[in-house]
C-alpha cells in the first residue's frame, strides 16, 4: 500500500470557513457559525453550508483523517466528508449532540439519514 499525503492547497472549500491557517503540517480551521451538511428530512430544512476541504481521489482510495477539536457546543463536529456528486455524499466522524460526544454518520442521496452512538469516553 502506498501512502500519499494530500497538500492542504490541493483541496477546495465547499464553503469557506471563518478562519484557516497552516501550523506546520497541521491545518487550523474555525468553521463558520451554523455551518452544516443536511438535506430534506422530517426536520424540514436543508443545510448546504458545510466547511469541507475536498479534493478528487481515484476510485478505491482509502482515506484517513486525524483531527483535534473542541467539542463543547451542540452539533460541534469534525470528520470526513465524501462527495459522490450533487446531493449524494457521506459525512462521518465525531459530533457533540445532546450533551455527549457521538460517533456518527450522515448518508445522503437526495435526503439525509443520520445515525449516532455515544462515545463519551473518547472525549479528552
Amino acid at each position: 500500500m502506498t501512502t500519499t499525503r494530500v497538500p492542504w492547497n490541493a483541496g477546495r472549500w465547499t464553503n469557506p470557513p471563518s478562519a484557516v491557517g497552516e501550523e506546520g503540517d497541521d491545518l487550523r480551521v474555525t468553521c463558520a457559525p451554523g455551518s452544516d451538511a443536511w438535506r430534506v428530512t422530517s426536520y424540514g430544512f436543508v443545510h448546504d453550508s458545510e466547511n469541507a476541504l475536498v479534493t478528487p481521489l481515484e476510485n478505491g482510495t482509502a482515506v484517513e483523517v486525524v483531527f483535534t477539536a473542541d467539542f463543547s457546543k451542540q452539533f460541534d463536529q469534525a470528520g470526513l466528508f465524501l462527495v459522490a456528486g450533487g446531493e449524494t455524499w457521506v459525512k462521518a466522524g465525531l459530533e457533540f449532540a445532546d450533551g455527549t460526544l457521538q460517533l456518527g454518520a450522515v448518508v445522503t442521496h437526495g435526503t439525509s439519514d443520520w445515525s449516532v452512538a455515544p462515545v463519551q469516553e473518547w472525549l479528552g
